[in-house]
């Protein structure tokens, strides 16, 4: 269900629609993207660094599974691109690709353009795929960590109460007076961020950080995970607890070391979206339901399974409706 909504807001960011929540389409899309994510492995695995491995391996192992997906998804986003092309309207242009196609016949001239359909069809499927399990997963380990944590769900309940009642939904406009909340959401993000280690970088020259040499070429993978998880620095950073990110006078507390999005100028390019989707479901989610764990299965494991994400366990839980 979660991965179904995030896949429709970055859909209609990019593609300009929505689809029907049981349409087969999405329902495949999700269920490829999900796999994905869990099957492959960020360092590339085995093929990555013998790539003859791939001629041999079998049609079922995860490796072509994962390129079958990968496959299908870049043919459902060059299919969107064609019809986009063809009913194009500079004067209105709808979404995401309407805007690139348009800088690509702004820029047919230019001899140096970036601007390319190859390369729209790259950004689109990193941000489809990126952006919709990782935003779901962040979802679904927040509902996990409230359910272990019934007194921080409490806390969350009386704040939506206060700020924005039971006759409407949570808005943007809210966040600034929903400081528990925002600061569960960055607890979550600190705990159990969906990419402890991001996507693989390149040196671009050979270079020292710290007396150690960085010859150029090499593929660089940063450890998020260690920095959110410093015990010198957080004291107890295995334990849930959203206070930390609220100052004396109740203020939300900034905090340099959650990084869950990276640093830099290659930090992910989706992050304002993400932050947003994750702060409008989650809140929604809360102002409506009271979940608590199934009693009659073994409490859920909260550190979840690595893949190219870090996603939570499969889990049950009750969701029972506040009004």
């Amino acid at each position: 269900m979660l991965g179904v909504s995030s896949i429709n807001i970055l859909w209609a960011v990019m593609g300009g629609t929505r689809f029907p929540r049981h349409d087969p389409v999405l329902l495949d899309l999700v269920q490829k993207l999900t796999f994905m994510f869990r099957a492959g492995e960020v360092s590339g695995g085995l093929v990555n660094y013998f790539p003859p491995l791939r001629h041999i391996l079998p049609k079922s192992s995860n490796f072509h599974r994962f390129m079958d997906a990968l496959f299908s998804v870049k043919k459902f986003i060059k299919r969107t691109v064609e019809k986009h092309k063809s009913s194009l309207d500079p004067d209105n242009l709808r979404d995401f690709m309407d805007i690139y196609i348009n800088e690509i016949n702004n820029n047919k001239n230019e001899k140096c353009t970036t601007f390319t359909e190859k390369q729209l069809v790259g950004v689109c499927v990193d941000l489809f795929t990126a952006g919709s399990d990782s935003s779901s997963a962040t979802l679904c380990f927040a509902v996990l960590l409230v359910a272990h944590h019934p007194t921080i769900m409490h806390k969350i309940h009386k704040e939506l109460d206060h700020v924005v009642g039971h006759t409407r939904l949570p808005s943007l406009d809210d966040r600034t007076k929903l400081v528990y909340m925002d600061a569960t959401l960055t607890e979550v993000l600190r705990m159990r961020s969906v990419s402890p280690i991001p996507v693989p970088h390149c040196a671009l020259r050979d270079t020292f950080i710290q007396g150690h040499r960085i010859p150029h070429g090499t593929m660089i993978l940063n450890n998020l995970y260690s920095v959110h998880m410093e015990r010198d620095y957080w004291g107890d950073p295995e334990t849930f607890r959203p206070e930390r990110f609220i100052n004396t006078d109740g203020s939300l507390r900034k905090d340099e070391r959650v990084i869950p999005f990276g640093k830099g100028k290659r930090m992910c390019l989706g992050e304002p979206l993400a932050r947003m989707t994750t702060f409008l479901l989650f809140s929604a989610l809360m102002q409506r339901f009271t979940f608590s764990l199934d009693p009659a299965v073994p409490v859920p494991d909260t550190e979840g399974k690595i893949g190219f994400l870090l996603v939570p366990p499969e889990f049950k839980v009750f969701a029972e409706p506040r009004f």
